[in-house]
């Protein structure tokens, strides 16, 4: 997962719920989560955000 700060910095994360976290203090809440089939033996999560 390739964020970056406002200086154009990445960000690193411990995980997926720090991620979330760290967002929402920049104005982000999750808005739904769902799974894109890559092939029949990977998959991969994937988190909407919206703005509040």
């Amino acid at each position: 997962m390739n964020v970056r700060d406002d200086d154009g910095n990445d960000l690193l994360f411990n995980s997926r719920v720090d991620c979330l976290n760290k967002l929402r203090n920049y104005g982000y809440e999750l808005f739904s989560t769902y799974t894109d089939v890559i092939d029949n033996d990977n998959n991969r999560p994937v988190y909407v955000l919206k703005r509040k």
